[in-house]
């Protein structure tokens, strides 16, 4: 694609707009201040930034809140159809930063860990395809993760795994797979049931709710 198209983001109808390369730009325009009367914002293009695993994210505002969205899954909504409702992005060569339309597809559960092993961005280990028992799985899982008697988030990564959720764009699968954690710790953290270190202000949870067998 040679031209760079620019089209509304949906729920953002005269805020931003979303290229066809990936980029993300605040519309020139006035709004309503508290104390001002009015504000002007000015035209701009956004700031974007890489979270763990990769993915290239941005925030955007709307009556005074803020949400977090996948910037692959902004473009993928705005130029790609989607008539089976597939639920995840694919990035066809294995860029993660790569946001350009013609780099996205649409697949399911199924279709994106297919495409994960073929594009290398997950690889087979020399334990792959044997049989283990529970204790001997729950055993790898700790050696793998260095994980004793806790995993740990900071304050901010746990606001960002609530924004991410809350924006409706992800499901508890894929924030897991950003941050390098299970889905039932996602599902602790969206749910308020993690608990938090009073000396150290470190939120944490305990190890049979961070690990799925």
């Amino acid at each position: 694609m040679n031209n760079i198209e620019w089209r509304k983001i949906e729920g953002y109808d005269g805020m931003y707009l979303i290229s066809s390369d990936g980029s993300i730009k605040s519309v020139g325009r006035i709004v309503k201040h508290k104390t001002k009367g009015k504000k002007t914002i000015h035209e701009r293009i956004l700031e974007k930034r890489m979270m763990p695993f990769g993915y290239m994210l941005v925030s955007l505002w709307k009556n005074n809140n803020q949400k977090t969205y996948r910037v692959s899954r902004l473009v993928a909504s705005a130029f790609i159809p989607n008539p089976l409702d597939k639920p995840t992005v694919n990035h066809i060569n294995g860029n993660k930063t790569d946001d350009r339309v013609e780099n996205l597809e649409w697949a399911t559960y199924k279709e994106n860990e297919q495409h994960a092993w073929r594009t290398g961005l997950k690889t087979k280990g020399p334990m792959a395809g044997k049989s283990h028992t529970k204790e001997t799985r729950h055993k790898m899982s700790i050696s793998r993760k260095g994980i004793r008697n806790y995993s740990k988030l900071s304050q901010n990564q746990v606001d960002e795994i609530r924004n991410l959720y809350a924006s409706g764009g992800y499901v508890q699968k894929e924030i897991a797979e950003i941050f390098h954690i299970s889905r039932p710790q996602i599902s602790n953290i969206v749910t308020f049931k993690q608990w938090k270190d009073d000396d150290t202000g470190v939120l944490q949870f305990p190890l049979e709710a961070t690990h799925e067998d």
